[in-house]
């Protein structure tokens, strides 16, 4: 396979990504009344996920794992001294590692289109158990899956075909977990729409979006350092949690 040009649409869709995911964070720890944070911050979630999964490597990464577990301990101890009082469950990190395992066992064992939608099915009807277990319950493999699709699979019109069914299982899932009003609901279905088509542009080309050699880098450095910008950022919104208390 050719190497991709960078940065690509990939990498700005990670960058919108990163943006949407420090909003949400904003809100979640210094204005935890205002859900509009929250209804921009929707779009982080699935942008993340289908590129986990269309990124097409799923190898065992040991700093990712020891981020996720840190940051994991880190939101039980904050739980325990009072800066949060939202029930213990597994972050989204750890969420992410884990579906990098089932895609690669997935790749593998070369599983098929059929299969790969049986497996949504099933995910869907699973997410109820889970998602006061770990964030964003069974949803993180679904967008995964369809991402991995995607990427994997010349039958564009079944990978679209699943990003819909998700991106609807996403709304319902999201709309129990928050408390929207009916005009946040609106904006949040807005945000998933938009989100659907960024996805399936990606689906159908990672097209090159080299704007000049100052600009290119800053994309590719965000993109590439997304992890640790992710662990900085959250640090210091704990921080600054704490502070204002």
């Amino acid at each position: 396979m050719k190497k991709p040009v960078r940065p690509n649409l990939y990498d700005y869709i990670k960058i919108i990504a990163i943006i949407c995911m420090i909003i949400a964070h904003i809100g979640y720890f210094l204005f935890s009344g205002d859900n509009w944070f929250q209804v921009i911050g929707r779009a982080a979630f699935p942008l993340f996920l289908f590129l986990v999964g269309f990124n097409s490597s799923y190898r065992w990464r040991w700093n990712l794992w020891i981020v996720a577990i840190s940051l994991q301990i880190g939101y039980i101890v904050t739980r325990y001294i009072g800066l949060h009082h939202v029930g213990i469950t597994l972050i989204i990190l750890i969420n992410i590692a884990l579906v990098r395992v089932i895609l690669n066992f997935l790749k593998r064992q070369k599983v098929n289109q059929s299969i790969l939608f049986l497996i949504l099915l099933c995910a869907w009807i699973l997410d109820s158990y889970v998602r006061n277990i770990i964030d964003f319950g069974m949803m993180a493999l679904m967008y995964g899956i369809v991402g991995y699709s995607f990427v994997n699979f010349k039958r564009r019109w079944s990978s679209t075909a699943m990003l819909f069914m998700v991106s609807v299982a996403y709304l319902f899932h999201e709309f129990i977990v928050f408390d929207f009003d009916i005009l946040q609901r609106l904006g949040v279905i807005v945000v998933v729409v938009i989100v659907f088509f960024l996805l399936i542009s990606l689906g159908k080309e990672n097209r090159n979006m080299k704007l000049g050699r100052l600009f290119d880098s800053l994309i590719l450095f965000i993109s590439k350092n997304a992890l640790w910008i992710y662990l900085l950022h959250v640090v210091v919104l704990v921080i600054l949690q704490w502070a204002f208390q």
